[in-house]
């Protein structure tokens, strides 16, 4: 089994905003989750480029043992992504995996090809709420039999002005 994020570790999320997250139960214990992240194309723009393109990456856990949201403030830029976070807890989950095949999920799991695992973390713009008093905002997600592919592309119709 492969760690995933040697397929998309070289993306740099920063300023990509989570657009939709999907959760699917389906036959017995299918739990697939979907994220589409509408990507900040960093890699296919120039700094004095007049338009820059945007990337849809979709992203797809067949089964995911793992959904984690925090959205402090909904008010806020609640799903741009600042930074991402691989293998979080990486070995408990596989430990976990190969202790409990025994138990319900974990059995089931054992009769399907598991080709590769992700734990990906990613903290967004949304600051924590004072009110609230609770921590900034993040989305953490983790399962097995992963996938990516870009399904849209659009140029955008003003220059990138970088920071600094």
């Amino acid at each position: 089994m492969i760690n995933y994020k040697q397929e998309i570790e070289d993306l740099y999320f920063h300023d990509s905003s989570i657009e939709s997250i999907q959760f699917e139960e389906g036959d017995l214990f299918d739990r697939k989750l979907t994220v589409l992240i509408d990507y900040y194309n960093w890699e296919g723009n120039s700094e004095d480029a007049e338009n820059w393109t945007a990337k849809t990456l979709k992203l797809v856990i067949c089964h995911c043992v793992h959904l984690q949201i925090n959205a402090p403030n909904l008010m806020e830029d609640t799903f741009e992504i600042m930074s991402e976070e691989y293998d979080l807890e990486y070995d408990a989950f596989i430990k976990k995996a190969l202790d409990e095949q025994s138990k319900s999920y974990f059995n089931y799991l054992r009769s399907k090809p598991l080709e590769n695992f992700l734990s990906l973390k990613f903290t967004t713009r949304n600051f924590a709420n004072s009110l609230f008093n609770e921590p900034a905002g993040f989305i953490w997600i983790a399962g097995f039999n992963v996938s990516h592919e870009w399904i849209d592309e659009k140029t955008t119709g003003k220059k990138h002005i970088t920071a600094g």
